[in-house]
């Protein structure tokens, strides 16, 4: 069982809910001077290949997730990206049939920490078991490898501080309509 820490960055809520009031959790730093660079590289896993699902968050997370492995354990693990997806999507779609409509970090990160993570092989990265519910062994599995979330403020210090003690952050980019165009239109 690993005790991993993960964060993610959100917009403050107008109102505190239970579980968001049970959903974070408070770290702090010992105050030290950040230096001009930090290099993680050593620890990331491969970068991998989308294909045409809208899994971007589950990637994004799932190679956190890799990189505390790796980083604690010295071990390359790949963990299950649709497992992940799949469990995000569950937290805000409430209809029998899952769609590929993609999932937010904030819910993402909920069922990490809800769910857990399995390794790829319980449930692979694969067309056919996009949105589909996993396996009792995935689940089984995944339960052993929870996270407890930390909420990163969106300010630069915060996610300076955060990368300069080994500790990564999922950024989001949001694109207008005219430079999603334009990327489309260029390849």
């Amino acid at each position: 069982m690993w005790n991993t820490y993960m964060t993610y960055t959100d917009e403050y809520p107008t109102h505190v809910t239970d579980e968001y009031r049970y959903s974070q959790q408070f770290y702090s730093f010992p105050f030290s001077p950040l230096s001009s660079r930090v290099d993680l590289r050593a620890y990331m896993t491969p970068v991998k290949y989308q294909q045409d699902m809208n899994t971007c968050s589950a990637n994004a997370f799932s190679s956190i997730y890799e990189y505390l492995i790796q980083r604690t354990t010295g071990y390359h693990v790949d963990v299950s990206r649709l497992f992940i997806n799949y469990n995000g999507q569950i937290r805000t779609q409430f209809a029998p049939l899952i769609t590929d409509y993609g999932v937010t970090q904030k819910d993402i990160a909920l069922a990490i920490r809800d769910y857990g993570v399995c390794k790829e092989h319980r449930w692979p990265y694969d067309m056919r078991f996009l949105n589909r519910q996993p396996t009792y062994d995935a689940y089984d599995e995944a339960m052993n490898y929870t996270v407890t979330l930390l909420r990163v403020p969106i300010d630069i210090l915060s996610i300076e501080t955060c990368l300069h003690n080994g500790i990564l952050v999922p950024i989001d980019i949001v694109l207008d309509g005219d430079t999603a165009m334009n990327i489309q239109m260029n390849n």
